[in-house]
């Protein structure tokens, strides 16, 4: 578990968020982008959120009423674990794991995977969510098809203009943002924004353990 600490240092945010992404190691460009983390930080304050690298999976189909979506429960998953999408009234989505085997034949062993097996037979939507935070959509699976996930272990951040709720983004975006490698051996990191030659800057400085704590 790694906890960060986000200090805003200067004054010109006016109404802008800072968003923190986690990005699919696989992309495709149906695929929709969430922000992980969105921060709306006042001059000179500080907000914190916390990464823990449980992984889940949530399916979503369309109900019979016109623009309705039912989504299943979100199911926690192990790095190689298969689950397969059903419907077992017809009408309610959910995930169930399927056997070692059958991961094996379909994932490799740093991905977790969904696969449509849905009956009736119906197109589903994948979402994948990280620290039980959304990271991405999968859309448009077919009956048999299998989404697979896997993400870089480093988090982006921006600073951008105020957006709309669910606002999608494409992988693109990660080439304006500020990079930060995730460190195991750390527990904390305190991130500084700031902004210098009209350009929104990020300075990470990670916290030394607490020795005592281990005396």
């Amino acid at each position: 578990m790694l906890k960060f600490y986000v200090h805003m240092t200067d004054p010109n945010l006016f109404g802008k968020s800072i968003l923190v992404f986690l990005r699919p190691i696989l992309y495709s460009t149906d695929y929709r982008l969430s922000a992980w983390q969105e921060l709306v930080i006042s001059d000179s304050a500080c907000e914190e959120f916390v990464f823990d690298p449980t992984v889940s999976a949530q399916i979503q189909v369309s109900g019979k009423q016109k623009k309705s979506i039912i989504s299943s429960a979100e199911v926690p998953m192990f790095v190689g674990q298969l689950c397969d999408a059903i419907t077992p009234d017809g009408l309610s989505p959910q995930l169930q794991l399927q056997s070692k085997a059958s991961a094996r034949q379909r994932l490799t062993p740093s991905q977790y995977g969904v696969r449509n097996s849905t009956c009736p037979r119906r197109p589903v939507s994948c979402n994948w969510l990280v620290s039980g935070s959304q990271v991405v959509t999968m859309p448009h699976m077919d009956f048999g098809m299998t989404a697979t996930f896997e993400y870089d272990p480093a988090f982006y951040f921006s600073v951008i203009a105020p957006i709309s709720k669910g606002q999608n983004y494409t992988v693109q975006s990660f080439t304006d943002m500020t990079y930060y490698s995730f460190n195991s051996c750390i527990s904390a990191v305190d991130v500084y924004v700031e902004m210098r030659d009209y350009k929104w800057e990020f300075r990470f400085e990670e916290r030394e353990p607490d020795i005592n704590y281990y005396l």
